[in-house]
């Protein structure tokens, strides 16, 4: 499934975008989160909106987050 399409954002109410154009800045940071467990994360995005809204998302997976510039 196309996670850039509505069909995506209908599946789910947990579904949401961010269009790239609203980011203003971004942090990662690759030290471990509490409570994740045995879960596999590669580490977090910190988000700061145009808008002023800020974000922190989980990075599951083997990801290489500083070459998300």
């Amino acid at each position: 499934m196309n996670v850039e399409s509505l069909p995506f954002l209908k599946m789910s109410r947990a579904n949401f975008q961010i269009p790239r154009a609203s980011i203003g800045r971004w942090d990662f940071e690759s030290k471990p989160k509490w409570g994740m467990g045995i879960v596999p994360y590669s580490g977090r995005l910190y988000l700061q909106l145009r808008d002023g809204g800020r974000g922190e998302l989980i990075l599951l997976g083997d990801q290489d987050g500083l070459e998300l510039q």
